[in-house]
């Protein structure tokens, strides 16, 4: 019997848990939802098959055909889709009777993904929203899914060089994750149990293609012990489309390493290696400097080809980087988006290998040429092909599958003894029913593991409007070889003078943990504001010498030494531009930033940041906004707050429902108002229903803004006045109210309320420490070391009374008990009035610890 999940995504596995070795890179091309010749909006959807072991599988939509055959460890692309609720049913390939039958909610602002996930003898499906909204020029944005059943949590890392990245914690089967946006850099994704080392490495990808502008989706998948990685990589909308070109880059010179590729002196693309052609990505309108560097070398480093073109606002290209090593062009061939019917395909063929007209003929009797600048057109379907040069022999075959609605890019690269094709699609109206039915597939006997490189799949995009068919335009270009990447040699930069920068930061923090902004650069200066995890902030400069009230600002000061330099030495003084107009400013430590140039770049290194405008240490932080006051919580209104595992988070919804619209993502700890509940009906024990039938209505409060909405009761402790509140005595709603917000709220956990439950270290020998652990338990990890005699806020308890959770530094964890006194407001307070947020059994004695 199969089930049905549906989970939100908005919130690398060459070999996981130590077994089989898989990785596929799946493409596609995003554009915003439109409308339909029926007048309703369409939704974008595509569908994986995560099951190792699992037979081949077709999915229908409203009894149309959506994904034919498909297999483990494979993808669609997206689909257009009518909004509203699609009736879903997936079939063993080649059969007719469903194994699963569901409905699924498709609206306009995410795309879809469809998994089938879970294990062989008991598949399930889960639905995860893909957060498709513009980035900011040169970012990327990152999601992932955990689709193996019985597989751990794992943390998923960004390494470059030495240094670590986080891009996702404590991720586990089936559970939302929130999305990261960073500046686009290569590296590593490494993939470790969750909280484990870099040491404890389990799967690792080394220098995985990406592109600006992307939206790219970790998928884990597999089934029982054996687990493979899907990374999906889908480009974002633009937020000028009428002023920008859509662009895909091919590497097609196989005499050529793996490249970096630059666009007007921004990263546009990294780690392109020969045969991956990149999905389509935004890129502003006009003229375009081209400049292609050997992957990992530094933006400063002679380039192997620089080329100059235009771009008009509205078509869409393919660039072909092709060559000889030591001659490398760009040539770029305009892609015809004209409309298409969806059942339709459109088919071009580029020739890289050299000048002469190649073919592709199919066993219908069409012949493709590469002298068709506008390819051709025939009815969608699976043909044998035969693809070969005019006058030469190559002796290369294949099967194609010719989705309809899809522009069918083939470029021939290689050489005359090793031809390669190479393929890049974009869904110009693809659609249900433009799938090929393809024959049904024997189920495999055991799992199966994917090739052990990266195959880039198909790409595809709805993309909108006509090109004119013209040639193909060679760029001019200054081919220089690619050169041997020597290690760097430190150099001093020259300094910029303190002022307008363009370096900017984003905080680096886990979900739910702020990054404190000081007046002075000193960890015991007063704390100014708390920033959220994501939150962007503008450097002004690194810490410099003190400097006297009546001494001139310096043009350039001189370059700090960064001998011996670490990162978590360096403070730097930032800027919080808010909402109303005002800002906070004030110094934090460069170590929790991801730090990005003006010309958008990644800044690692602690030499590069200490070549910052330098900011005097006795410039002292302030706050010029009206919204950095926050207004003390009333300690008689009944709090919520969210108690789920460490790294996932809690829906707030529009309305009651699991399939409403989701207005904030809430992390472990975050504190809500409740204003009132209600009672829903069940969905019959749809698989990721919570077991509770009861919604809250709450309202969440920050220093920025106000947000309204519904949670599930399930997910939250109840407390009034520090004490436990009963769900029933909660007032129950005459009317359902719509959620929604005012200003720009950030959804952190809110100040503690004028009374703080607090817990002092004052059981222990002076000059002792007190461990804070990651759990309730002696033998759990210890976080950090507390020195004796530090007040500690109190959020929760166990069971028992005998651990307290607490916050040391913006760090979550437990202490023991018996080496505390807990007080509130100045008096003795008892442990077992304190909220037990564990599932253990509430057993504590009603007793007060002693206050010294």
């Amino acid at each position: 019997m199969l089930s049905f999940k549906r989970f939100t995504a908005k919130a690398r596995l060459y070999s996981l848990f130590g077994l089989c070795l898989a990785a596929v890179l799946i493409a596609s091309l995003a554009a915003p939802a439109h409308s339909s010749a029926q007048g309703a909006a369409d939704g974008k959807v595509r569908f994986v098959h995560g099951v190792a072991g699992a037979p081949d599988v077709d999915i229908y939509l409203d009894g149309q055909l959506a994904a034919s055959a498909l297999s483990f460890g494979t993808a669609t692309r997206f689909l257009k889709v009518p909004t509203g609720t699609r009736a879903l049913a997936v079939t063993v390939s080649g059969n007719q009777q469903p194994i699963f039958q569901g409905n699924v909610p498709i609206g306009v602002d995410f795309g879809y993904t469809v998994v089938i996930q879970g294990t062989p003898n008991a598949l399930e499906v889960g639905l995860y929203e893909d957060d498709l909204a513009p980035t900011r020029p040169g970012h990327i944005r990152f999601g992932a899914i955990h689709a193996v059943k019985d597989a751990p949590p794992v943390d998923v890392i960004q390494v470059i060089g030495t240094t670590e990245f986080p891009l996702a914690q404590g991720l586990a089967y089936g559970q939302p994750y929130g999305t990261v946006d960073i500046p686009l850099s290569g590296g590593d994704l490494v993939v470790v149990p969750a909280g484990a080392p870099i040491s404890s490495t389990l799967a690792r990808i080394n220098q995985l293609p990406l592109a600006a502008g992307t939206y790219n989706t970790i998928v884990v998948l597999g089934s029982g012990p054996s687990a493979a990685l899907l990374p999906l990589s889908e480009p974002v909308e633009s937020n000028a489309p009428a002023n920008s070109a859509l662009v895909s880059f091919v590497h097609a010179s196989a005499e050529a390493p793996a490249v970096d590729i630059y666009v007007n002196d921004v990263l546009a693309a990294v780690n392109v290696p020969f045969g991956v052609g990149l999905p389509h990505i935004w890129l502003p309108a006009g003229e375009a400097k081209i400049v292609v560097r050997a992957a990992g070398s530094s933006a400063e480093s002679e380039p192997a080809l620089t080329a100059e073109t235009t771009l008009p606002s509205g078509i869409a290209a393919t660039v072909v980087i092709s060559g000889a090593l030591n001659g490398l062009t760009a040539t770029v061939y305009p892609d015809n988006i004209s409309p298409l019917a969806a059942d339709q395909a459109r088919v071009r063929l580029i020739n890289a290998l050299n000048s002469e007209i190649a073919f592709i003929s199919l066993d219908n009797g069409t012949v493709i040429q590469s002298s068709q600048a506008s390819g051709i057109e025939l009815r969608k379907g699976a043909f044998s092909a035969e693809i070969g040069i005019f006058g030469a022999e190559l002796g290369l075959g294949t099967t194609l599958a010719l989705s309809g609605g899809v522009l069918h890019n083939f470029i021939l690269a290689g050489t005359s003894s090793a031809p390669e094709l190479i393929y890049v699609a974009a869904s110009l109206s693809e659609q249900l029913g433009s799938a090929v039915a393809v024959d049904a597939a024997a189920p495999p006997a055991a799992a199966t593991a994917l090739p052990p490189d990266l195959v880039m799949a198909p790409t595809a995009t709805p993309i909108v409007g006509a090109i004119p068919t013209v040639a193909p335009v060679l760029i001019p270009t200054v081919p220089v070889g690619i050169p041997t990447v020597a290690p760097p040699v430190a150099q001093q930069p020259t300094p910029t003078p303190f002022g307008a920068t363009g370096i900017t930061g984003i905080v680096d923090t886990d979900p739910g943990v702020n990054l404190k902004i000081r007046e002075y650069p000193r960890t015991d200066a007063k704390t100014l504001a708390l920033a959220p995890s994501r939150t962007l902030l503008r450097i002004e400069g690194v810490r410099g010498p003190a400097r006297l009230p009546n001494e001139p600002v310096p043009a350039a000061t001189a370059t700090l030494d960064p001998q011996g330099a670490r990162l978590e030495d360096i403070w730097v003084f930032v800027a919080w531009e808010l909402p109303d107009g005002g800002k906070i400013t004030g110094w934090t430590k460069a170590e929790f930033l991801i730090v990005t140039d003006a010309r958008g770049r990644r800044v690692l290194s602690p030499a590069e940041m200490l070549a910052f405008p330098q900011v005097p240490e006795n410039e002292f932080g302030e706050i010029s906004s009206s919204l950095a006051t926050p207004v003390p919580p009333d300690t008689k209104l009944i709090i919520a707050t969210v108690n789920v595992d460490p790294g996932v988070n809690l829906q707030m919804r529009r309305t009651p429902d699991i399939a409403a619209e989701s207005l904030a993502l809430l992390p472990l700890g975050t504190q809500l108002v409740v204003l009132e509940k209600t009672e829903v009906e069940s969905r019959g024990g749809l698989v990721g229903e919570p077991s509770s039938l009861t919604w809250l209505y709450v309202r969440f409060t920050s220093d920025s803004g106000t947000l309204t909405g519904w949670v599930n009761s399930q997910f939250v402790v109840l407390t009034r006045d520090g004490r436990p509140f009963s769900l029933d005595d909660v007032p129950t709603a005459t009317e359902i109210r719509v959620g929604g917000l005012q200003g720009s709220p950030s959804v952190a956990p809110p100040p503690p309320a004028t009374q703080t439950i607090t817990a002092t270290i004052d059981k222990v020998d002076p000059g002792a420490n007190l461990h804070l652990r990651r759990n309730p338990d002696a033998s759990s990890e210890s976080l950090a070391l507390i020195p004796s005699g530090t007040q500690l806020p109190v959020l929760g308890r166990n069971g028992p009374g005998t651990w307290l959770q607490v916050e040391y530094n913006g760090v979550r964890g437990w202490i023991n008990a018996s080496f505390v006194s807990v007080t509130r407001g100045g008096r003795a307070f008892k442990i077992a009035e304190i909220a037990n947020v564990t599932d253990e059994p509430d057993t504590a004695e009603a007793t007060a610890t002693p206050a010294f």
